[in-house]
């Protein structure tokens, strides 16, 4: 668990510093710096950008979620229906057992 936030908080630092980097280069290209306005708009942009993440990295956990509670269902199901088979043997030959101890005993009360 650690090492995903650990995952995390260095892919944050790497799109912050991308961030600030192409900031600069912006400014040294055009001979222009931001004002206030455009630092707004470049926030929403950012914070939708990061929404779009969130709901992505969302999306991702719940269907890993759903196939893992499928697999387990699957599995579940599979060792039920093993339980089952080997239930059923097991009546099987006790039965046998309990045929073939009757049919002694009947042999023996006609003896």
């Amino acid at each position: 668990m650690l090492k995903k936030i650990g995952y995390g908080v260095g892919l944050f630092i790497v799109v912050l510093l991308a961030a600030l980097a192409s900031h600069y280069l912006f400014g040294l290209a055009t001979g222009t710096r931001f004002n206030e306005t455009q630092w707004a708009a470049a926030g929403a942009w950012f914070g939708g950008v990061m929404t779009f993440g969130a709901v992505a990295v969302a999306l991702y956990q719940s269907n890993q979620a759903k196939e893992r509670a499928e697999r387990e269902s699957r599995d579940s199901n599979q060792r039920n229906l093993n339980e089952r088979l080997l239930h059923q043997e097991a009546l099987a030959r006790a039965e046998d057992r309990l045929a073939v101890a009757g049919m002694d005993v009947a042999d023996a009360g006609l003896k």
